[in-house]
Order: C-alpha cells, then sequence, then structure tokens
C-alpha cells in the first residue's frame, strides 16, 4: 500500500474501514501442528496482550505450562487440550526434544528468538542475584 489513496474515487474513511478490517479480522493469527507425547496438537500464535503479559509475570518456570494452557489446541478447533487445572502436571511432564519443539514453536508464532529468551533468562537472574 502506498502512502497515496491507491483508488482516488474511495474515500478516507472507506480506506479506513477496509484498512481496520483486515488488521481486526484474526485472519493474521499463525498456527502449526506439532508432535506432543505420541499425539498431535496444534499451536496458535497470541494476541499480543497475553504475549506480554507471559513474558514480564511470573517465574520462568512457569511460562511454557501457561502458554501451553493457552496457545495449545486439539487441531482444527478452538478447543483447548490443557486447562488452568493442568498447570502442576504440566510442569511435571518429562523434559523433552518435543516440549522443546513446542516451546520454540510458539517463541516462532510469537516472533522472539531462543537467543532473545536465554538472554531475558540470564537478565533476570544477575538482577535477582543482585537482589539477595
Amino acid at each position: 500500500m502506498s502512502d497515496k489513496l491507491e483508488n482516488p474515487e474511495v474515500g478516507i474513511e472507506e480506506l479506513l474501514k477496509q484498512m481496520r478490517g483486515a488488521i481486526f479480522s484474526g485472519a493474521n493469527f499463525k498456527k502449526k501442528i506439532m508432535p506432543l507425547h505420541g499425539t498431535k496438537v496444534e499451536i496458535k500464535q497470541p494476541d499480543l496482550e497475553t504475549a506480554l503479559d507471559l513474558g514480564t509475570r511470573g517465574d520462568m518456570k512457569e511460562i511454557l505450562p501457561k502458554m501451553m494452557i493457552k496457545f495449545v489446541f486439539v487441531p482444527g478447533t478452538a478447543v483447548n487440550v490443557f486447562s488452568e487445572a493442568d498447570l502442576e502436571g504440566l510442569k511435571k511432564l518429562p523434559w523433552s526434544k518435543e516440549l522443546i519443539d513446542l516451546q520454540n514453536g510458539l517463541l516462532d508464532l510469537i516472533g522472539i528468538s531462543e537467543e532473545a529468551v536465554e538472554e531475558q533468562a540470564k537478565n533476570l537472574n544477575v538482577a535477582q542475584l543482585g537482589t539477595t
């Protein structure tokens, strides 16, 4: 889209309506099918508010389980595989390549690199060491 109106017949109000419709349609959310402990699940890109909230709140060891609760679905549906009641059980899952791949898939959908997450974790650990 250029800075100028592509079709001068279309007024600014109509253009804004079209632009906002495209932005807020929900069609821009990405998703992936991923293996998880002998089954397949669908992960979906979080909305901005939730992604920012997960990245700034709580204990690092709860971030992946909370992401799994919010963004892991029965493939092709809007049905979450996990609920808040599963939080403690998710924390007890065996650490595996599939969980690492799931975490990386979620980070990819958010647009965050593994390196950025590792750097943030280091910064948090340094900050916590300085306060004790």
